[in-house]
């Protein structure tokens, strides 16, 4: 898996990569400490991880990993690739989820285990390996889910009720006919406003019927 790790100051880029090669030995640390070198190593790589500074330089006037992010979120390949940006500015941190849509956040100074703890958290949802669906609910928040744990879709116009398996989520703008969740065979429709994970299915008197996964 290849992670690129942009951090201007050098001992904590090396730093960052010890840790992680320290206790995933699959990994593969591709390292940056500015902007235009970034930008050139994801390009020539595929990366699967981002590990952005936000503040990058000394110099005000040169482009930040929020500008960084922002490229990395406009190339096709990245649009859904998570980012961890770490920061010593919390301040930050908003303008860097609003921005970029970043998976996470880390104030400096920040815990070995709190690193740790974060790239554990990716690696366990399979946002690392698995394309997540984005969406919007109606408060504007942006959530990214994996296929498999949506049990249940219902909608209403364009507003959708998502039920995963732990989790309700409220969107709008969007109707059932454009939510197409990959790999498609996952699902069965259920009538004309719902969509039901197959193995949440049944077929009663040769009907579809809804069953309420919260029910089952």
């Amino acid at each position: 898996m290849d992670v690129l790790i942009v951090e201007d100051d050098q001992e904590q880029l090396d730093g960052i990569e010890s840790i992680l090669l320290e206790k995933y030995d699959h990994m593969n640390c591709i390292k940056a400490t500015n902007y235009q070198q970034a930008a050139q190593l994801m390009r020539a790589n595929k990366i699967q991880l981002f590990l952005l500074d936000i503040s990058l330089g000394d110099d005000e006037s040169e482009q930040d990993g929020i500008a960084l992010g922002t490229q990395i979120r406009s190339m096709q390949r990245y649009a859904k690739t998570p980012i961890l940006y770490l920061t010593a500015y919390s301040m930050d941190a908003p303008r860097a989820i609003h921005a970029t849509n970043c998976y996470d956040f880390l104030v400096k100074p920040y815990k070995k285990e709190d690193l740790l703890y974060t790239i554990d958290k990716l690696i366990h949802n399979r946002f690392l390996d698995v394309t997540p669906i984005e969406l919007r609910d109606v408060n504007g928040i942006y959530f990214r889910v994996l296929p498999e744990k949506i049990l249940y879709i219902e909608a209403a116009g364009k507003n959708l009720t998502i039920y995963e398996e732990s989790n309700v989520i409220n969107t709008s703008g969007i109707r059932l006919k454009e939510f197409h969740p990959k790999p498609s065979k996952l699902y069965c429709k259920q009538r004309l406003c719902k969509l039901l994970r197959s193995d949440q299915c049944a077929s009663l008197s040769g009907k579809s019927q809804y069953l309420d996964p919260r029910r089952t």
